[in-house]
Order: structure tokens, then C-alpha cells, then sequence
């Protein structure tokens, strides 16, 4: 089924999440969007994931010091998140939602979006491509 919403996210990780090296979306808030969503960045869709869970993995204290939440650890989860150092996330809470399929699109696609859109937007107006049809094997001589 095609996406119905479009996760904005900075091109750097957007390629990362498509080419999945990135299973982990950092953000500050859960979310209750479960499926298939877009990927999209700088105006533009780039491919699509789908998005299996939310849940919180750590909080900033006052002081800017992060803890994690049991049985979560920020630092050992590098790898699926990429973030280097948790000094990089502000964040109150911290949150990961878990990504998994990714499919990068061969051509980004337009997304029409409103203005003041910073995470979700509705895929009205925007297609996406259609699945690509398997490569026809040749018959080598």
C-alpha cells in the first residue's frame, strides 16, 4: 500500500534511512503512526519505510546530562541510529521510532506541502512511483 504521509527529515539522514543504515528515527515525541510512510527532504520524496514502533529511550536531565531508560542505552544503540554523541540531542525526552523495509526511490518524487509543515505531512498531490517491475534475467551463452 502507498504511503499516506511523508516523515520530513535533513537529506543527510533521509539517505541513510533509505539506504538502511539508519533503523532508528531519533525525535522528541512518540508518535502513533504505524505503516508505510514516506521519506521525504528539501521538498521532495525520496523513497519509503515502514514505521514499526515509537517508544521513549532516554530523557535530559536540567542540566543537559542524558540518562538512559532501561533497557535502552543510547551509546549502544549507535548503530542503529547514528547519532554521535548524545551531547547532539536537546531533546526533553528521547525517543526512537524503529524503521524497517526501506525502498529508495530511483527518481525523488515533488511533494506538495503546506507551509509551517515540521514533521508529518499528507501525501496529497504527491505520487508516488509505481513498484518497478523485476529486472528480466538474460540468458547468458
Amino acid at each position: 500500500m502507498a504511503p499516506t504521509s511523508a516523515l520530513l527529515v535533513k537529506k543527510h539522514w533521509a539517505m541513510k534511512i533509505l539506504r538502511g543504515e539508519k533503523t532508528v528515527e531519533i525525535r522528541s515525541c512518540a508518535t502513533k503512526k504505524r505503516g508505510r510512510i514516506a521519506i521525504a527532504s528539501e521538498g521532495k520524496v525520496l523513497g519509503e519505510v515502514d514505521l514499526k514502533d515509537s517508544f521513549q529511550i532516554a530523557f535530559n536531565d536540567r542540566h543537559g546530562r542524558m540518562h538512559d531508560m532501561a533497557p535502552y542505552n543510547f551509546s549502544l544503540m549507535y548503530a542503529q541510529h547514528r547519532v554521535e554523541s548524545s551531547s547532539q540531542i536537546k531533546y526533553r525526552k528521547v525517543f526512537a521510532w524503529a524503521l524497517e523495509n526501506p525502498k529508495l526511490y530511483d527518481q525523488p518524487v515533488d511533494l506538495h506541502m503546506k507551509r509551517g509543515c515540521v514533521v508529518w505531512v499528507k501525501m496529497d498531490g504527491s505520487k508516488v512511483p509505481p513498484p518497478r517491475a523485476p529486472l528480466a534475467m538474460k540468458k547468458v551463452l
